[in-house]
């Protein structure tokens, strides 16, 4: 009788263990209320230029995780080479902050046009593990956007998000702020 109470009692802590770690949305309630969006922070990123223009991927991309300031400050996003020999880089930072991916122009140098295309912009890759949170959509936010975008040029599929920039003037004044969504995983349903 002992062995069975031992073993209701490990049931127990294990259904509480498990409820501990997810609210009712599935994602640990800290993480909900760090600002970030839910299931992210600390999770690898991967932020590179891609261009249908000239049917090219630049062959550079770079890697962050996801916490506090800009993952991608401007610096580092200039000195990604694009993949077209004649495209712009300017000198954005990028952030993903409270479910939203920000992109900030004020450190360009001088203002410019991305060429026009299918696609000339920016995926941020989101590194997946299971358990983990996976993204379901992407809008802009036009309250707080200067660019203009269509709900075409912001595109998600579970682990990116693709940021197409083709045709669109920037300067130092510009902000695009892209809202996200997202969804958990349960990597026991997963085949």
């Amino acid at each position: 009788m002992h062995h069975v109470s031992e073993r209701g009692s490990l049931v127990v802590i294990g259904l509480l263990l498990f409820g501990a770690g997810c609210g009712g949305d599935g994602f640990a309630p800290e993480t909900a209320e760090s600002g970030l969006l839910p299931g992210s922070e600390g999770r690898a990123l991967q932020l590179l230029r891609r261009s249908t223009h000239c049917g090219a991927t630049a062959p550079s991309q770079l890697a962050a995780f996801v916490g506090p300031g800009a993952e991608f400050p401007a610096r580092e996003v200039s000195e990604l080479p694009p993949p077209c020999p004649e495209a712009p880089s300017p000198r954005i930072d990028v952030h993903v902050e409270e479910e939203s991916v920000l992109i900030d122009f004020s450190a360009v140098e001088a203002a410019g046009v991305f060429p026009r295309g299918g696609f000339e912009g920016y995926v941020i890759y989101f590194r997946r593990s299971c358990p983990d949170m996976a993204l379901s959509s992407a809008s802009i936010d036009e309250d707080f956007s200067s660019i203009v975008l269509g709900s075409a040029d912001v595109q998600t599929h579970f682990d990116h998000l693709d940021i197409n920039l083709q045709g669109v003037g920037y300067d130092d004044s510009s902000f695009v702020k892209i809202d996200l969504s997202s969804v958990y995983v349960n990597c026991l349903r997963e085949s």
